[in-house]
C-alpha cells in the first residue's frame, strides 16, 4: 500500500476500515499524507487505537459503517477532493459483499480529486474469479487499473492479498515498483490488471457475494513439532 500511495504528498486520504491504524501511522511518519478519515465499523478496534496506542497526527478516527459513509454528508462535502481512498474492510478473513461492488466504487471514486487513487485491499487464491469480478468491476469506473501480488498467488499456489490500484490518470508503475523493490512481501507491480486476470464480469449490489473463503494451510502439525522441539532441552538434561 505504501508502494502504491508513494506519488502523493501530503494529500487528504480516506480509509474505509482502518484496523489498528497500521497504514495511516505509515503515511503520517512518512509525510505522506496530511489529513486522514478513517471509519473504522468495530467499537473495539477504535477503542483501542484512540486510548492504548493514541491517534497520528493528522488522523481523524471515526466509528461507522463504511459503506454508509461513502454517500452520507461528509462524503458528499469531500466529493472531487480527496486524495487517496483506501478500502481494506475483512471479515473472518473475507470481504463482506457490500465493499466488492460498483456502487461502492463508484461512491469512492466521486470523492476523488482528478489524479486520486482508489486502493482496495482485495484476495486472490486458486479460483481466480474473484479476483476477475474486482478487475472487471473497477475497469468499468477507471481508466487505469492496477494490481500488487505475489506470483504464487497468482499462479493459485496459495491464497493471499491482490492489492487492486486504480485511478482515472496514469499510474505511477516506476514509483510503484521501485517501492515494492525492498518490501519483504517480495510482491510484483502488475500495470495492467484486466491483461493478467481479465474476462470478470461487473459486480452490483444485486449480485453480490462475498469473498472466498481463504485456503490456508493447516499448520497444526507443525505447531505440534514445534512444542515437542521446545521441550527437548528440559528432557536431555534430566537424563543426563
Amino acid at each position: 500500500m505504501l508502494a502504491a500511495l508513494g506519488r502523493i504528498r501530503h494529500g487528504h486520504v480516506v480509509h474505509i476500515g482502518g484496523g489498528l491504524l497500521s497504514l495511516p501511522r505509515a503515511l503520517s511518519e512518512r509525510g505522506l499524507a496530511g489529513h486522514q478519515h478513517v471509519v473504522e465499523a468495530e467499537p473495539v478496534i477504535v477503542g483501542l487505537a484512540r486510548d492504548r496506542f493514541g491517534l497520528p497526527d493528522g488522523v481523524e478516527l471515526e466509528w461507522g459503517d463504511g459503506r454508509a459513509w461513502l454517500t452520507g454528508p461528509r462524503a458528499v462535502a469531500w466529493r472531487g477532493m480527496v486524495d487517496a481512498v483506501v478500502i481494506d474492510v475483512f471479515v473472518g478473513g473475507r470481504i463482506p459483499p457490500p465493499f466488492t461492488t460498483y456502487e461502492c466504487f463508484a461512491a469512492a471514486r466521486d470523492l476523488l480529486a482528478p489524479a486520486g487513487l482508489l486502493l482496495i485491499n482485495s484476495v486472490i487464491g486458486r479460483q481466480l474469479d474473484f479476483t476477475r469480478h474486482q478487475v472487471a468491476t473497477l475497469e468499468s469506473l477507471f481508466a487505469h487499473v492496477g494490481v500488487v501480488l505475489q506470483n504464487s498467488a497468482l499462479k493459485g499456489l496459495r491464497f493471499g492479498n491482490a492489492l487492486l490500484v486504480a485511478s482515472n490518470s496514469p499510474l505511477d508503475d516506476e514509483s510503484v515498483r521501485r517501492g515494492l523493490d525492498c518490501d519483504a512481501s517480495r510482491a510484483a507491480w502488475v500495470a495492467s490488471a484486466g491483461e493478467l486476470v481479465g474476462g470478470g464480469r461487473v459486480v452490483t449490489d444485486a449480485g453480490s457475494a462475498w469473498s472466498p473463503v481463504p485456503h490456508l494451510p493447516d499448520l497444526r502439525d507443525a505447531l505440534r513439532l514445534v512444542e515437542q522441539t521446545r521441550g527437548l532441552p528440559a528432557a536431555l538434561k534430566r537424563d543426563q
